[in-house]
């Protein structure tokens, strides 16, 4: 149940990051013709909305909903339903879907860039580039503002860099433990000094 359960949000997933790519590279027109269609005023020329890319959340969450109840559907015409079951595999598959649509964008975006990572290899392949060095090159680079962002947050939060800060002498003098006092005389060894200063006086 779990390993299906899985596959049912796998699904969603896909189907809602699918569905925002195909709405980016054909949905624009279909779209374009439903607006005119449906509204008074025409659509801007200048505008690139979509079924679902250019839509508030809200448009995201309806489509959601609908993914969800497709996938549901397929389930019915598939063979046996269970109806209480079915409701709730379709409750936790419209937050999958949702989170498809959401992250639609960034996959497009790395689909559009497979063709400059298929030239990468080919030329690597055919020794016309060097990847590990390129590879150095942006590692080096990462680092380096790594340290700068480091350095910046550690000035920004007052921690000291590794400049010593300068010592105030007057302030080390002022502050410096005062010397111990000189320990008083033996009253006994005063007596004894007195009375041989007294004798030494009657001697002579």
């Amino acid at each position: 149940m779990t390993a299906y359960v899985v596959f049912r949000l796998l699904v969603a997933f896909a189907l809602g990051a699918v569905w925002y790519i195909a709405d980016r590279r054909f949905g624009g027109r279909w779209y374009r013709w439903w607006y005119d269609m449906t509204h008074e005023h025409p659509m801007k020329a200048d505008s690139l909305q979509g079924f679902v890319h250019g839509r508030p959340t809200k448009v995201r969450a309806f489509w959601a909903v609908l993914l969800s109840t497709f996938i549901t559907l397929l389930t019915y015409l598939d063979g046996e339903f269970r109806p209480l079951q079915e409701l709730g595999f379709w409750a936790i598959t419209v937050p999958a879907a949702f989170l498809g649509l959401l992250a639609g964008p960034y996959i497009n975006g790395l689909w559009q860039k497979r063709d400059t990572a298929f030239d990468a290899m080919d030329k690597w392949e055919r020794g016309e580039i060097d990847l590990s060095g390129e590879l150095k090159q942006k590692s080096s680079e990462i680092g380096e503002k790594l340290r700068e962002t480091i350095a910046t947050t550690a000035k920004s939060v007052g921690i000291a860099s590794d400049e010593k800060k300068p010592v105030d002498i007057s302030r080390a003098e002022s502050t410096a433990p005062p010397e111990p006092a000189a320990a008083p005389a033996n009253p006994e060894e005063l007596v004894n000094k007195y009375l041989r200063r007294s004798q030494d006086s009657d001697g002579k």
